[in-house]
């Protein structure tokens, strides 16, 4: 497709966009964001809401609120808990993603998952109860969750670096994960979530008045991209339709708009190339291919969570969010090179939307 794209957002009058007014970064509880210093850039920004890790002062907090190792109420009375086992409450069975009965495999070991179970005959269930002599293999794996979207970080603030919006997690995903609902409750401190989600969408806002680009009710005047970083594992060819680069827009809820969306995946396959950067195989699996570039695809596996239309439903059709998943080996090795090429799509857009 080229760099050549119309859309039928293009005829809003020019003069409704023109101020950018410079402002210092806002750093908040769970997130910061840096504005704007480079007009070129005012028809977008990008934000790597997963970029924090999860730090060993947080991971022991956490597990000291949530962990229980002491005796636990049975039917048979007071007992310890099995080794063989990992009592879990509603939440937490969601944040591991299992089902009762079901196995959790925890360094090496492979516990059956229960029902949370209470410390006495009244109380309420414990988050996590679990035999002392897992829980040092069980915060290693709490942590190994919690670090899927490394190196997101460094291309936000590259791409901040060289004049573009960008808003940056300062919680991990773990505790807070501010690109899901304020209720969602698969988290490790549901009160953190709601407020860091609320705190994430005023920085949203923020950015798009900033751009010069906000109308009275909030609405987008002009076409405005979100790019949201995230990772994802490295290739794997066993896995049908599997990329490098996913871009997902929800299924077209988040940008419903399928030119720009076709648009920016052709752009962002076309400077990989331009710019030398390569996959190697040897770190994917089940890759035969002959060709080392980059595979780029839209709205296959990875096509995001149903708040990414969140955007869209507060500030209207023209606010285009588009999520790209990266995989793990080109973050770690084209942090500069991914957020060139970014500036540079974003660039192209804000020329076309906002002359």
């Amino acid at each position: 497709m080229g760099d050549t794209y119309t859309g039928p957002r293009s005829d809003i009058e020019e003069t409704k966009v023109d101020k950018i007014e410079m402002r210092p970064p806002v750093e908040g509880k769970h997130s910061r964001v840096t504005f704007l210093t480079k007009p070129e850039l005012k028809g977008g920004y990008v934000d790597a809401p997963h970029a924090q890790e999860l730090t060993v002062e947080v991971l022991e907090t956490q597990m000291e609120k949530l962990v229980y190792t002491g005796q636990i109420f049975t039917r048979e009375g007071f007992k310890k808990p099995a080794k063989s086992k990992i009592y879990l409450n509603a939440r937490m069975r969601r944040f591991f993603g299992v089902e009762t009965d079901g196995v959790l495999k925890i360094g090496n070991v492979m516990l059956t998952v229960a029902q949370g179970r209470r410390r006495s005959e009244g109380g309420r269930p414990e988050a996590i109860v679990i035999d002392s002599s897992n829980k040092i293999a069980l915060a290693q794996e709490i942590k190994k969750r919690s670090s899927s979207d490394q190196y997101t970080r460094q291309i936000a603030d590259n791409f901040s670096n060289q004049g573009g919006s960008a808003i940056v997690g300062t919680t991990n995903r773990s505790i807070c994960d501010i690109n899901r609902y304020p209720d969602f409750g698969d988290v490790l401190d549901p009160g953190s979530q709601e407020e860091g989600v609320k705190e994430y969408r005023i920085h949203k806002k923020r950015v798009l008045e900033n751009s010069g680009n906000m109308g009275e009710q909030g609405e987008a005047l002009k076409p405005f991209l979100h790019v949201a970083i995230h990772g994802k594992k490295n290739f794997d060819g066993n896995k049908h339709g599997d990329s490098d680069i996913e871009v997902g827009t929800a299924r077209g809820s988040s940008c419903s708009d399928s030119e720009v969306v076709n648009w920016f995946t052709s752009r962002m396959q076309e400077k990989m190339r331009e710019r030398g950067v390569v996959i190697n195989p040897s770190l994917n699996r089940n890759d035969d291919r002959s060709d080392n570039s980059p595979i780029v695809k839209n709205d296959v596996r990875l096509w995001g969570h149903a708040s990414k239309d969140e955007g869209k439903k507060t500030h209207g059709d023209n606010f285009m969010t588009i999520q790209l998943e990266i995989s793990r080996q080109l973050r770690q090795k084209y942090q500069q090179e991914i957020a060139d090429i970014l500036t540079e799509i974003i660039e192209e857009f804000t020329g076309k939307y906002h002359k």
